[in-house]
């Protein structure tokens, strides 16, 4: 039931926290260097709680299913503390850029989302691309994080301590790539 609440709001967090961050700055080095480093502390949050999770389970002794409740009650515990005062003090409410159209909000935005993406299609061949990419390789990063647990849970017997050193080795060798 965590890992469903927690998978909520996390997302309602990044969309609100991505339409924000597009806002920061209209000159392209000051908004790159925005993205870059909300990228790097996001990497190392993810890091830390890998390492902080590992740590507690091992001190405390706890097999699989002990990890993962500690894992799901501290991202849990977390999130709804960091994301609320984000929530509460950093997003000020602004005033709407355009009004909404006629009908249910629900529809206006998968038909704004359907424009968009035409006009992305249609004019911009570069961005039609990129958007491609980032699309593929996050849906690739997310289905091989699933399987490879998956796999060494199964085939390979792994446990999740060891499973979690074998994350901690791919995040830390994917520190130089990042």
């Amino acid at each position: 039931v965590l890992q469903v609440v927690n998978f909520v709001i996390y997302n309602a967090y990044l969309c609100a926290a991505f339409a924000y961050t597009a806002e920061l700055s209209t000159i392209p080095n000051e908004q790159t260097r925005f993205n870059s480093r909300f990228q790097t502390i996001h990497y190392i949050s993810m890091l830390t709680f890998l390492v902080l999770v590992m740590v507690i389970s091992t001190v405390l002794g706890t097999g699989d299913v002990g990890t993962a409740r500690i894992s799901q009650t501290a991202a849990f515990v977390v999130c709804t503390s960091v994301f609320g005062l984000s929530w509460k003090w950093f997003f000020r409410p602004r005033p709407a850029l355009r009004e909404c159209p006629p009908g249910t909000l629900f529809k206006s935005g998968f038909q704004k989302l359907s424009s968009t993406f035409s006009h992305i299609w249609s004019n911009w061949y570069t961005l039609r691309f990129f958007l491609l990419s980032v699309m593929l390789s996050e849906a690739a990063t997310m289905a091989l994080s699933t399987i490879s647990t998956t796999y060494m849970t199964h085939v390979l017997e792994m446990g999740a301590g060891e499973i979690g050193k074998a994350f901690l080795c791919v995040f830390v060798a994917g520190i130089p790539g990042s």
